[in-house]
């Protein structure tokens, strides 16, 4: 190959990336109302561990769980048939399983909307070290059907979270009917 040639490669190389770099660049201008909203590391921000109790409701039914060396162990009611790997899963969504998109501030925001003036569902999250329990309300799904809406009682934030976490719920609260 002669030095001629190597010349000519690499002058179409350096006219190769100008042209990349001056047209097929992504447009800086990122217009704000077109911003993701920002995702969550979870929506419970804790560790499983950290979670040492559980309490899930929907209108009279109840389902009181503790953690008990690594198990969930069902008290209320006494009979439940719910197994302590679905309470590990609802656990598991709240915490590690799934980021959680935060929506909007329930300061002057319409709850209808969300579902979230009357809660489909609550559920209580008990953690240990004396730190205060957390309740989570579920609300509508979002239009798309693939979401949920929630809301915790510390914060003033709906948050959308995967239709995992009714899933699982409603399976726990078939283990309290499937024994009535």
């Amino acid at each position: 190959m002669t030095w001629t040639r190597v010349l000519q490669i690499y002058a179409i190389l350096v006219l190769l990336t100008g042209y990349v770099l001056i047209f097929e660049r992504a447009p800086s201008d990122v217009d704000p109302k077109n911003v993701p909203p920002p995702m969550e590391e979870s929506l419970l921000q804790a560790a499983p561990e950290a979670i040492v109790s559980l309490t899930v409701r929907r209108s009279a039914d109840e389902v009181h769980a503790v953690a008990a060396g690594g198990r969930w162990q069902v008290l209320r009611p006494a009979k439940a048939d719910v197994p302590s790997d679905l309470l590990s899963a609802i656990v598991g969504t709240l915490t590690t399983g799934q980021a959680s998109e935060v929506l909007a501030s329930t300061a002057g925001t319409d709850l209808v909307e969300f579902g979230l003036v009357e809660p489909s569902a609550e559920i209580e999250i008990g953690f240990g070290e004396g730190k205060k329990a957390i309740r989570v309300e579920l609300g509508a799904a979002n239009p798309t059907g693939t979401a949920v809406y929630a809301r915790r009682s510390d914060r003033d934030t709906v948050f959308l979270v995967g239709m995992n976490v009714r899933y699982y719920l409603n399976l726990v609260l078939e283990g309290v009917r499937t024994d009535a």
